[in-house]
């Protein structure tokens, strides 16, 4: 709890960069806490825990924990913070039909490109998932193809890679520390 506590507080010297510290220590304290619980729990229910389902719903578990936290570590002040959480759970559903998310920052182009983005990286892991070996798989193919995708990688990277003229370096989320 110390460590994460002082990492927080090493982020900032606000009470928003502390809680963000403690809620990562606790969740640590709480796991190593549970831990016998947990696997008695398991076997009394007859849980796998070598399935992918049960690796999938932990790491959805981990993934809503640690984004809880982070909303403390982006908000600006404490009460900010808890304004935010109160607003993502108080959803409106409208929002998907009345184009409130292109208002976010992002345009039809942008949306799309993250659309694909997610659709290579999903298939990626689908294969991978799979142990179809994709190094393998990629090695085996022809110099120019091979040589093909670096360069389309490399292209789609520079391009992609470039935010708009707004963009501003300085900006990172790390700058301000």
């Amino acid at each position: 709890m110390i460590v994460f506590a002082v990492s927080g507080l090493w982020h900032g010297a606000a009470i928003h960069f502390v809680v963000w510290g403690i809620l990562h220590g606790m969740m640590r304290v709480l796991e190593e806490l549970t831990t016998a619980l947990r696997k008695k729990l398991y076997n009394f229910c007859n849980i796998n825990t070598k399935t992918f389902s049960f690796r999938l719903g932990q790491g959805i578990i981990t993934f809503f924990l640690v984004t809880f936290a982070w909303v403390f570590f982006r908000a600006e002040s404490l009460r900010q913070a808890v304004d935010l959480l109160k607003n993502m759970f108080t959803w409106n559903p409208w929002v998907l039909t009345d184009d409130s998310l292109l208002k976010l920052g992002l345009d039809g182009k942008d949306w799309n490109i993250l659309l694909v983005s997610l659709l290579i990286l999903l298939t990626v892991s689908i294969l991978r998932q799979c142990k179809l070996g994709l190094t393998q798989i990629f090695l085996r193919q022809n110099f120019l193809f091979r040589l093909l995708v670096f360069y389309i990688g490399i292209f789609a990277i520079v391009i992609f890679g470039v935010y708009g003229m707004d963009y501003d370096a300085t900006q990172f989320i790390y700058f301000q520390f």
